[in-house]
């Protein structure tokens, strides 16, 4: 195999994979916080292609999974808040219980609502505050 021939393997195999990371959403961010009357989280994505998606929150204590409703992405970005705030919930977030968030973790995954394909998912540490 020519140097060259090394070259334009190793460049397409960059491109493609570089493609594949933003086709996969390569920008995503779960952040949660925990308090003693109040649980609140968010799960957002960003570099996704055109479409329409939904997120569910895992607080993988075996509770089942809180899902939002399916929000376009705009820009290439798409964001969804989970509160137990009825404020933030009129706002648009997904309910959830205050008690929601009963350990010190959370799973946030982003689907893609077409063909309802994992696009990813990622554990986050919560914020605990005492009020």
């Amino acid at each position: 195999m020519s140097i060259r021939s090394i070259t334009l393997f190793g460049t397409a195999l960059t491109l493609a994979l570089g493609s594949f990371a933003a086709a996969a959403g390569d920008t995503q961010r779960v952040s949660c916080e925990k308090r003693v009357n109040r649980s609140k989280a968010s799960v957002d994505g960003k570099r996704l292609p055109a479409g329409n998606y939904y997120a569910k929150l895992d607080a993988m204590d075996g509770t089942p999974a809180a899902q939002s409703n399916t929000s376009p992405a705009v820009a290439g970005e798409v964001e969804f808040d989970f509160d137990s705030n009825n404020n933030d919930i009129v706002e648009g977030a997904t309910p959830i219980s205050a008690g929601f968030i009963s350990g010190t973790q959370v799973t946030g995954s982003i689907y893609n609502a077409a063909n309802n394909a994992l696009v990813f998912t990622k554990t986050a540490d919560c914020r605990v505050r005492a009020r």
